[in-house]
């Protein structure tokens, strides 16, 4: 039987059943002391494990703060709406390609690693270290290490297939 699923640009932001599930499972992983509760600091920790990104207690709290937490902690369901909220104001597939388009000089769905990883290593207000970059290059080009490029629209399509308890983010 042929594959249902979408193509709709949006697919990436949407929530779904199995969604909340592996967000459950999350929790469990995050809620290092297993007092049914994640803390500020499992909150920081888990993100910084599942992400590679460190995160400040300001953003930290003002996540839970959205998500409807108590102080500095969330339980199981503020935890799933943490998750659904993150996942909803993720780029949309046509962002994300759009994104990379604008690395792609030559029309040919393909960012020279060398142009990817100057702009990523300078712009923003956190730019990414070369090893951070090395890392993302690595993961978008897995069959082609020594390649000088990424083809972005297999990339972006690899990285919107992944499960949330399986994030690929580099940082």
């Amino acid at each position: 039987m042929a594959s249902t699923k979408s193509s709709s640009v949006d697919e990436i932001n949407t929530v779904t059943d199995a969604d909340r599930e592996a967000f459950r499972s999350m929790f469990i992983m995050f809620d290092s002391d297993g007092n049914d509760e994640v803390s500020l600091e499992e909150l920081k920790s888990g993100l910084s494990a599942s992400t590679g990104q460190v995160i400040s207690d300001e953003n930290a709290k003002a996540l839970i703060s959205k998500a409807g937490g108590t102080g500095d902690k969330l339980n199981e369901e503020q935890f799933v709406r943490l998750m659904e909220n993150l996942k909803k104001s993720s780029p949309t597939l046509k962002e994300t390609n759009d994104a990379f388009a604008v690395f792609d000089k030559n029309g040919t769905k393909r960012v020279r690693c060398k142009d990817f990883k100057k702009s990523m290593m300078s712009m923003g207000a956190d730019p990414m270290s070369e090893s951070e970059v090395d890392k993302f290059v690595s993961v978008a080009n897995p069959e082609r290490p020594d390649d000088n490029s990424i083809a972005y629209d297999s990339f972006v399509q690899m990285i919107s297939s992944q499960t949330p308890d399986c994030p690929w983010i580099v940082r």
